[in-house]
């Protein structure tokens, strides 16, 4: 599936065409949702800063307490920064 080119990525986008890894096809939407929400955990708790920025489009965004975060350089600086080793 083609990536989105948007700006701004919903994660029911990311479920369906960003995570790019050969994985068995979810039955739904609301399970490719599931499973890209697990996937954004996982990286996040496990600390793979750049598992995490591959869920987005080299142009998306995180989008948090009014805050945007946009391209995969400064989405990389905003994860390394939020979850340092020693705070997960």
């Amino acid at each position: 599936m083609p990536r989105a080119s948007a700006s701004r990525i919903s994660v029911e986008e990311m479920a369906i065409g960003v995570l790019g890894k050969p994985t068995m096809q979810p039955s739904s939407r609301e399970e490719q949702i599931r499973r890209t929400i697990a996937e954004i955990n996982h990286c996040t708790d496990s600390g793979d800063y750049a598992g995490w920025v591959a869920l987005f489009t080299e142009d998306g965004a995180f989008h948090m307490f009014g805050h945007s975060t946009v391209g995969h350089a400064a989405l990389r600086a905003f994860i390394e920064a939020d979850q340092p080793e020693h705070l997960r």
